[in-house]
């Protein structure tokens, strides 16, 4: 069962375009939600147990979205996540109380979990996996494109506008941009599942009982996400409270998508070429640069630097990490869903973590012990034997 090469086109430019509104949208919500709840006068701690809730959420739901995806298609939880992800923003639109920001970044983390395995899926079972990762790498162009804007754009539209305005005029963006992709994009054929409680259940066991190929990857995807998670939801706050007013605080973030947008159509290539494993380990190894150069980021010259290495970390993994995803999945839609459970179930505690070490001790603790496991994760890919490689 294969798509025509017209129907691969028009989900790929479909999938591509959509992605920039929710580029921009994901982009200015990332930079915008830390300053705002820190302009509001919630702590850092506060603000890491806000993130750690919106994981556990994912966590406990995420398998059971892999199933629906494989029983009912991809295409329509695509659109059910762009969907949460403008409810996200609109919700700091309606209140700023503590119910109201943990409302608004579980539904954005929602959509993000969601999201991501129906979009891999979806191109999966679109263009196939021989050509996915350079798939990946156009498609996710676009979208680290338009991320680009939202920082520094959502930092300077905030200076002149409220930060309720501004989330509720990116959520309307994000809804004209899903309305697109329902009118623009079809469902790509595929064997469907069967729908049944059984199936359903089955959708949680490839967590807890992965084969050994398996494993291995989602043990590599779990302590990634540990080692980012420390640190990466408290981004924009840690600069804000550094003395970067704003507008500065975008433009910084921006040059991670600015990095990760021009390098991803060569890492997407790279992966296909030379494998998921090596540039994973490349990832992790520039990644540790990176965080490792926050603990110096309140010098003006050292926090561009910074940026450019994280952001070229992100530009490495997007398509190595999709693609050994799909290299070992059984089902795609359930594997995709698996690996990002994992990922989240790992990270629930460590924002609240990386948050509490910050203030109680300080930033410097938070960076040192994310770089060590990225740098400790880089040596554990390179040397996954070769009857565990994807």
């Amino acid at each position: 069962m294969s798509n025509s090469a017209r129907e691969v086109r028009r989900n790929l430019v479909s999938l591509t375009l959509y992605n920039i509104p929710r580029g921009f949208a994901v982009g200015a919500y990332q930079t915008l939600f830390g300053m705002y709840a820190s302009s509001l006068g919630y702590s850092m701690s506060q603000l890491g147990g806000i993130v750690s809730i919106g994981s556990a959420i994912g966590a406990f739901t995420g398998p059971l979205v892999g199933y629906l995806i494989d029983v009912y298609g991809s295409r329509i939880i695509i659109i059910l996540t762009g969907l949460m992800l403008a409810a996200s923003l609109a919700t700091l639109y309606v209140g700023d109380s503590l119910p109201m920001l943990i409302a608004s970044y579980s539904l954005f983390m929602l959509a993000f979990y969601y999201g991501q395995p129906a979009r891999m899926s979806f191109l999966a079972t679109s263009v196939g996996l021989r050509a996915l990762g350079r798939s990946i790498g156009l498609t996710s162009t676009t979208f680290s494109g338009s991320r680009v804007a939202g920082p520094a754009l959502g930092g300077l539209l905030v200076t002149a506008f409220s930060y309720r305005d501004v989330f509720l005029a990116i959520s309307l963006g994000v809804v004209a941009g899903t309305i697109y992709f329902i009118l623009a994009s079809f469902e790509p054929l595929r064997e469907r599942g069967r729908a049944s409680l059984r199936e359903a259940v089955r959708s949680y066991m490839l967590i807890v009982r992965p084969n050994r190929v398996q494993r291995r990857v989602f043990i590599f995807a779990g302590m990634d996400r540990v080692a980012w998670s420390l640190w990466f939801p408290l981004l924009s706050a840690h600069l804000y409270s550094s003395s970067y007013e704003e507008s500065i605080v975008g433009m910084l973030v921006s040059l991670i998508h600015i990095t990760q947008t021009i390098s991803l159509p060569i890492t997407g290539r790279l992966t296909d070429r030379i494998g998921s494993r090596i540039n994973l380990a490349v990832s992790e190894l520039v990644g540790a640069t990176g965080t490792a150069l926050l603990i110096f980021s309140h010098n003006i010259y050292v926090a561009p630097i910074s940026m450019v290495f994280i952001g070229l970390s992100l530009g490495f993994w997007i398509p190595s990490y999709n693609k050994i995803i799909a290299e070992v999945a059984t089902h795609i839609g359930e594997t995709y869903a698996a690996a990002n459970t994992v990922r989240s179930i790992t990270s629930i505690p460590t924002p609240y973590i990386g948050g509490y070490i910050y203030s109680a001790l300080a930033s410097t603790y938070t960076f040192a012990l994310s770089a060590f496991l990225l740098a400790s994760l880089s040596l554990y890919i390179l040397h996954m034997g070769k009857g565990d490689q994807a």
